[in-house]
């Protein structure tokens, strides 16, 4: 799952989606800043998210690639 940040979903797509999806059992979300130019991955491991880093455009880490 990828959401894209703008400044008007930023408190949803970081907290109320993320809630979310880590109770629905999304394996990874990516939280795609515009406006920072960053790329945060979060991974769900025994039903909660881990942030696995965050970095620039297309080197974000992801374990599953």
């Amino acid at each position: 799952m990828a959401e894209v940040i703008s400044p008007e979903s930023r408190k949803r797509d970081r907290i109320e989606k993320r809630d979310l999806y880590e109770q629905h059992g999304v394996k990874e979300y990516w939280l795609i800043d515009p406006e920072a130019r960053t790329v945060e991955v979060l991974h769900n491991e025994s039903g909660a998210f881990n942030s696995r880093g965050v970095g620039i455009w297309a080197r974000a880490p992801s374990p599953d690639c």
